[in-house]
């Protein structure tokens, strides 16, 4: 995916995005009143990871060929974006 030899000058793990979304979702960890928050969010967690893996084999098979270590950084920096920024809004509905 990324074999185009392409300078990046910051990637998603510098991002102030992850931080702001980690405080966020603490924040709302903490107000939770309800039992079986974390029950909860490890099930999130876990179908999260089982549709990226589904993924990445589903594009290699398609391409013909393995996932080096830029291809899982990728994954690993889409996974990030998609699991922190569900994070918060499902603990935000939790509290509703």
């Amino acid at each position: 995916m990324h074999n185009v030899e392409e300078k990046v000058g910051a990637t998603l793990l510098s991002s102030p995005f992850i931080y702001s979304a980690l405080s966020v979702s603490l924040l709302l960890f903490l107000l939770q009143e309800k039992a079986g928050v974390l029950k909860e969010l490890a099930l999130v967690t876990f179908v999260l990871v089982i549709i990226f893996l589904h993924l990445i084999l589903i594009f290699n098979i398609l391409l013909l060929r393995f996932p080096d270590i830029y291809d899982f950084s990728f994954y690993y920096e889409c996974f990030l974006i998609i699991f922190l920024g569900v994070t918060p809004m499902y603990l935000l509905l939790r509290i509703l």
